[in-house]
């Protein structure tokens, strides 16, 4: 029986010998080396992204993070992601992040640096710039996780990742009403600014305003309720 795809991924990147750069390689050459679907090895690659394992860059594509991962590797696979992907509903998804990525930007506003600010920036260009729904995706997901990382506090990022595995976990891209690619004028833009320009003004209750507002403009575009 052939194992998971989410597990033959992280097994080849842990016996992988990558170059000097840690780059990965394209993802075409990734799905057919290892036997899967391009589908399959996107949510296996978004996964290892959300616990930390691969960085995103944007204009120079997807890195391995090496030894710098090792931090939260243990962490991260000690989460029971697949029970809660498994018991979770969608709704479950959405109502963890209301609750908790606001605070993540509150917190982001007191302890981001210069830098963390402007990976935020690129990465809000990054969702903009997005032609097709695999890209906005993964520029959306580093846009929420780096804002986690901007609060430099590790049981933050933590609670942040085991959210977003969940969400992968249980289909989250399936139940949006798409079509065509990502519009350039959907707003989401728009709303990242605005998270972003209050963490850079130190607006602490303005970051978590706007992230906020975010997050209910994301949630309706799923097809299921909020209590």
């Amino acid at each position: 029986m052939q194992a998971p795809p989410d597990q033959i991924v992280a097994d080849w990147f842990r016996t992988c010998r990558f170059g000097p750069s840690g780059r990965v390689p394209p993802e075409r050459a990734l799905a057919e080396g290892r036997g899967l679907s391009r589908a399959a090895l996107r949510k296996a690659l978004a996964r290892l992204e959300a616990e930390g394992r691969l960085g995103w860059h944007v204009g120079r594509g997807t890195f391995w993070q090496g030894a710098e991962a090792a931090v939260t590797d243990a962490p991260a696979r000690a989460l029971p992601t697949h029970d809660l992907a498994r018991s979770a509903l969608p709704r479950d998804a959405l109502h963890a992040r209301l609750i908790l990525e606001p605070e993540f930007a509150r917190w982001a506003a007191v302890g981001a640096t210069g830098r963390q600010i402007a990976e935020l920036k690129a990465l809000d260009a990054a969702v903009a710039a997005a032609r097709t729904w695999p890209d906005y995706d993964s520029a959306d997901s580093s846009f929420h996780r780096h804002i986690a990382l901007a609060t430099n506090n590790p049981v933050l990022v933590a609670a942040q990742e085991l959210v977003a595995a969940t969400v992968l976990g249980i289909s989250w891209g399936r139940l949006r009403d798409r079509g065509g690619i990502p519009a350039p004028g959907n707003g989401v833009s728009a709303q990242h600014a605005a998270v972003t320009t209050a963490i850079a003004d130190r607006d602490g209750p303005g970051a978590a305003d706007a992230l906020r507002h975010h997050l209910r403009v994301e949630a309706s575009a799923v097809t299921v309720a909020l209590i």
